[in-house]
């Protein structure tokens, strides 16, 4: 045994609150090293002796370099995210929020309509609703559409044609 008198709640307190210390010490050492060797604005002497004094003294020389720079590791940090969050979205693309303007500006644009309606005019035959079929596509299935047109289409392939089977025809034909 370590103990003679075993293990009390005061000496397990104390050996939680050293394993909490270590472990915040080496967050805080890990944190501010790798703030050190990120920074462009100092010279290597300067990183060495930060070095030197943060393997000499390593909970004062991480409470020193955390007072004399916060105001940087701070500034240093929010450039970082913000680098790497604009990498992240020139990598994957932004984000659906992202593009919820500039779509419906897409959606407003003058151009667009002028092109539907250029193309209507064009191809008027091609892009018409066939009335017939489709009035008599609701009234073969008593004015409910249909669930299934893989019967009606499966004759078609078969070698049957739409007047034979005017089910099959589509509601939105191509050249009647």
């Amino acid at each position: 045994m370590l103990c003679s008198g075993g293990l009390t709640f005061s000496d397990f307190l104390v050996d939680v609150l050293s394993i909490f210390i270590f472990v915040l010490w080496f967050w805080l050492l890990i944190t501010v090293f790798g703030d050190l060797f990120r920074r462009h604005d100092i010279s290597g002497w300067t990183k060495a002796i930060w070095v030197i004094v943060l393997i000499i003294f390593p909970y004062l020389g991480i409470f020193i370099f955390l007072i004399t720079q916060h105001r940087g590791m701070a500034e240093r940090q929010s450039q970082q995210v913000q680098q790497a969050r604009e990498d992240t979205r020139h990598f994957i693309g932004y984000s659906v929020a992202d593009q919820l303007e500039p779509a419906d500006q897409r959606l407003q644009c003058p151009f667009l309509f002028a092109l539907r309606a250029e193309i209507r005019q064009r191809y008027p035959s091609e892009l018409r609703i066939d009335s017939r079929s489709a009035m008599s596509a609701l009234s073969s299935s008593g004015g409910k559409p249909r669930a299934s047109k893989a019967s009606s289409f499966s004759s078609l392939a078969a070698g049957g044609s739409a007047r034979e089977n005017p089910a099959a025809r589509p509601i939105w034909s191509m050249n009647g």
